[in-house]
């Protein structure tokens, strides 16, 4: 049984690894779309005088709705796919615990076991769930700081479009000719 709940462990350290990797591009989409709605936000408060002047209020609010709907679609994706991890360990942890129980019953029925050392397996299936459901929580926040840091090393190799030039000569001394 010991050999059995190692595996065990193993199998969800494993699926637990797996799953992190697969949320992190939600993770960035969601950074994205948020930063986008920011961005926006910033530029309309800056401008609220000259939206007002041209009557570009609904326009404005139509813009802001689009990426309202927009980050309400990433957050949504990738909030799911970091519940993924935390269900696969229910999932897993229910699988688990049948398995204990299942395991448990076979060697009850054929006399190997008493029924205090099947209570026992199930209570030590029970104490695997604890640290690894901490864990899955953690890995969730690991996720999301995960595409933080790449989203900021993303920002961080964009290089501006615009080119500076030297150093212009200066104007001669005395009145220009218009050309």
């Amino acid at each position: 049984m010991g050999v059995a709940f190692t595996l065990f462990g193993a199998l969800m350290m494993l699926i637990l690894s797996q799953t992190v990797s697969f949320a992190i591009p939600f993770w960035r989409a969601r950074r994205q779309a948020m930063s986008e709605l920011f961005g926006l936000i910033e530029e309309y408060l800056g401008g609220t005088e000259d939206i007002r002047s041209t009557g570009a209020s609904a326009y404005v609010m139509r813009q802001l709705r689009r990426a309202l709907y927009t980050l309400y679609r990433a957050s949504r994706k990738a909030f799911f796919a970091g519940e993924l991890t935390w269900g696969s360990t229910h999932v897993f942890f229910a699988i688990g615990r049948a398995l204990s129980l299942g395991l448990g019953a076979y060697w009850l029925n054929r006399g190997s076991i008493t029924m205090g050392t099947v209570l026992m397996f199930y209570t030590y299936s029970n104490l695997l769930n604890r640290p690894l459901e901490k864990l899955a929580r953690e890995l969730q926040d690991l996720q999301s700081a995960t595409a933080s840091i790449k989203r900021i090393g993303e920002l961080f190799s964009v290089h501006s479009a615009v080119i500076e030039i030297p150093q212009p000569e200066p104007l001669p001394q005395g009145a220009l000719g218009v050309s």
